[in-house]
Order: C-alpha cells, then structure tokens, then sequence
C-alpha cells in the first residue's frame, strides 16, 4: 500500500469501510528443547514463540495494521470482535495460534478488518 494521508476535510467523503490483511508465512513457531539450554534461555532465544516475551506473533505483526486503520479514520475503535485458531503442528511447543481474524468497529458505522 503507497503513502495515503488522512482526509480532515472529508472532501472525498467519509471513510465507510478499511480492509487490512497481513498474509505471511508461518513464524514464531518453536520445536522442542535442546537438552543444553535452560528453559528460561530456550524461551528467551526464540521470544516470539512465547507470549510472556514478546506478545506473540498477533500483536508484533498485525499492530502495524491497525495502526493504518486508525491514522486513515483518525479515530480510535470502540469494539474489537475476534477469533483464532491453531492447527496440529507436530512437536512445536509455542504458543501462538495459526490464523485470527479480528474485525474492529468505529463510533460511527464504518468499520476495520
């Protein structure tokens, strides 16, 4: 997506709708420990894998996305409706899920997912 500013004026109209998608290749995930590290430095080497380190892979990736969301409506959204889900993946012990999906509304009718 190029550079968009804001519209103060609203000369081209009120924003109704935004649609923002990150779609990227699995990350964060985090197979057994090695028999030579603790587990507090296991954890801390593959930070995005844990929540208790860095939120998970949701908020360091999608944060940005709602970021654009709110600089374009120049406003805050008052709701957030969500889900995710994780698949099978063997022995990866991480704990982030595979997918979410989450749809933010605005004080006024337009909406952001």
């Amino acid at each position: 997506m190029g550079v968009v500013r804001p519209d103060p004026g609203r000369a081209i109209g009120e924003i109704t709708t935004l649609r923002s998608y990150r779609l990227v290749s699995p990350a964060g995930f985090t197979g057994p420990k090695p028999p030579n590290l603790t587990e507090v430095l296991y954890q801390v080497q593959r930070y995005l894998g844990f929540f208790w380190a860095s939120g998970g892979v949701f908020h360091d990736y999608v944060a940005h996305n709602v970021d654009e969301c709110c600089w374009m409506k120049d406003a805050w959204p008052v709701r957030a409706q969500g889900m995710g889900a994780r698949l099978y993946r063997g022995d990866a012990v991480d704990q982030n899920f595979d997918h979410y999906s989450i749809e933010y509304t605005f004080g006024t009718a337009p909406n952001c997912s």
